[in-house]
């Protein structure tokens, strides 16, 4: 049996398992991995109002402060950034594990499925000067993408010059999460490493319980890095997985079914 790596998760808690840290540490685990966590913000929805409220930066500080303990992280997964501090204390904290030789993993989010509002600018900047530099992948979807940008992607030649835009930023890697925004009947996801551009696509999966995709693949990918996957083979078999738990979730119930359940075709 081989030693679980170690994946630390910087991320948001949401209190319905539907993203953020808790679909994390279930990805964490299916893939055979142990999860250790900063928690950067709790996120509630009551009554379908979507509230963020930062962890503060001493409860954060001494988060990272207990990490220290450990001997080696092998990969880092960013998730939610709170506020422009916790993109401060982030970077301090991850470019010292980057030096260790850990994988980062970024996923800038600053768009939720559940709400048109995005985090401000200021925040955006400091990830996009703090964080992006760091990441050995930047895992943004269609939205994220547009934000940091700030232009609109409506076409896959669209996405070729965004994955090269973000690439300019200082990503080593990027994966684009296009989805089924372009083309409706298919799901597809996009890698660039500087180098050569490569798309991967298969039949959208039209599931609305299913939550958590975002989350879970840029978590696939972190751990399949920490596995000894490269680059691009560690993004296809998170995309496979993350395909394979939407396709057998349960379709019968109006419960949310977030995306870390292993399942073998």
């Amino acid at each position: 049996m081989k030693r679980p790596n170690k994946i630390l998760i910087i991320a948001g808690s949401d209190t319905l398992s539907g993203g953020g840290i808790q679909v994390d540490i279930g990805v964490t685990n299916a893939l055979g991995n142990l999860p250790f966590t900063v928690i950067t913000s709790l996120v509630t929805m009551p009554g379908g109002d979507f509230y963020i409220y930062p962890t503060g930066k001493q409860i954060l500080a001494e988060q990272f402060e207990t990490m220290n303990s450990l001997v080696k992280i092998d990969a880092v997964k960013i998730g939610l950034m709170s506020d422009v501090d916790c993109v401060h204390q982030t970077a301090a904290y991850v470019e010292k594990l980057k030096k260790k030789g850990a994988k980062i993993v970024l996923d800038p989010v600053l768009a939720f499925k559940e709400t048109d509002d995005e985090l401000n600018h200021e925040l955006k900047v400091a990830i996009i000067n703090h964080l992006i530099p760091l990441a050995d992948v930047v895992t943004p979807n269609l939205p994220e993408a547009e934000a940091l940008l700030e232009r609109r992607i409506e076409s896959i030649d669209d996405v070729k010059d965004a994955v090269l835009a973000l690439h300019e930023m200082g990503a080593r890697n990027v994966v684009l999460k296009v989805a089924g925004r372009l083309v409706d009947e298919m799901s597809i996801d996009t890698f660039y490493d500087g180098a050569q551009f490569k798309l991967l696509q298969r039949p959208r999966l039209k599931k609305n319980n299913v939550n958590g995709a975002g989350c879970g693949l840029s978590t696939a990918i972190a751990n399949n890095l920490a596995n000894g996957l490269d680059y691009y083979d560690a993004f296809a078999e998170a995309k496979k997985y993350i395909y394979q738990t939407i396709k057998y979730a349960d379709s019968t119930t109006n419960a949310i079914w977030p995306c870390f359940i292993k399942y073998e075709d």
